[in-house]
């Protein structure tokens, strides 16, 4: 596991809207991680996720 970033900071990393964040978490599947209330996520689970769940979609 990397460094855990919130979603402010995964906003920035993936200029992604945080809208569209909750939404693929709630919906999809987007792997976090909830720490003493706090939604995290580790951007290497993040990104290898949305390859992945990209490539599904596109076959």
């Amino acid at each position: 596991m990397g460094d855990l970033l919130t979603v402010k900071e995964l906003e920035s990393k993936l200029k992604m809207s945080r809208s569209t964040i909750y939404r693929l978490r709630k919906n999809e599947g987007m792997p976090y991680y909830e720490i003493g209330g706090k939604i995290l996520f580790d951007l290497e689970d993040v990104t290898k996720w949305l390859k992945e769940n990209k490539q599904k979609q596109s076959t």
